[in-house]
């Protein structure tokens, strides 16, 4: 399933009532994209449902498949590596470039620890040519994995990255669900790095803009947002970002 990875939400309209459950993958075939004739064995979603947006991964705004290690695509044979889906979307410079990067830092048919595989994607995605809009996405999906596999300087380095970027986007007068998603983020990151503040300031500013909604199409985020935001205070500074897991170890 191609799904570039982004902040959009799908299946909003069961949110609220949707059960607990498992997600389950399958394996699939697809080329290489960097080296010609290559193939990379790779995992797909095969089934899933909308509680997948009641996860912990919520507090980044990043969800499944981008929270979950079978959502990284691998390939042996280049050591190519990104976010399920993305093999496609690049220029000619940018595989020239990632190709010239591999060459220095894979060896054929080795596969990187996940550490290390989580740099190599931070490595390649900055060769590539994104918008500012997967660039965010980017660093949230990546402070979640770092994070739930242990890492938490590396998830702190990459939220503070994260929300320097949502701050100039604010001041830009985004879309209204960007607007609405970028607030409530700021919100949450402002407060695990201590600064109630602005926390506050935000969480303000996203309760103005969620009363003042207009567009339908978004009454299902703006309900889903309403309900979370009660989570913000809650949030330590210091270890995990959700606050149901701060008492547990990362």
């Amino acid at each position: 399933m191609n799904r570039r990875i982004g902040s959009k939400l799908f299946g909003l309209a069961l949110i609220l009532s949707a059960p607990v459950g498992a997600t389950t993958w399958g394996p699939q075939q697809v080329p290489d994209p960097i080296k010609p004739g290559g193939v990379c064995q790779v995992s797909v979603p095969a089934s899933y449902g909308s509680y997948i947006y009641n996860w912990p991964s919520k507090y980044d705004q990043v969800f499944w498949p981008l929270t979950d290690t079978h959502g990284i695509w691998f390939c042996a044979s280049s050591g190519f590596v990104a976010f399920i889906g993305d093999f496609k979307d690049m220029t000619d410079a940018d595989r020239a470039k990632i190709a010239a990067y591999l060459a220095k830092n894979h060896k054929p048919g080795a596969e990187p620890e996940l550490m290390d595989k989580l740099q190599r994607m931070e490595d390649l995605y900055a060769l590539r040519t994104k918008d500012k809009t997967f660039q965010i996405t980017l660093l949230r999906a990546l402070a979640y994995l770092h994070e739930e596999h242990g890492d938490q300087a590396g998830a702190t380095r990459l939220r503070h990255k994260a929300l320097e970027e949502i701050r100039r986007v604010l001041t830009a007068e985004p879309g209204e669900q960007q607007r609405f998603e970028y607030l409530f983020v700021s919100a949450a990151y402002e407060r695990k790095f201590g600064n109630d503040k602005a926390s506050d300031e935000a969480l303000k500013k996203l309760d103005t803009a969620l009363a003042n909604n207009k567009n339908e199409k978004l009454a299902d985020y703006v309900k889903y947002l309403t309900e979370l935001k009660q989570d913000v205070p809650r949030i330590a500074p210091g270890g995990r970002l959700a606050p149901e897991l701060l008492d547990k170890k990362p």
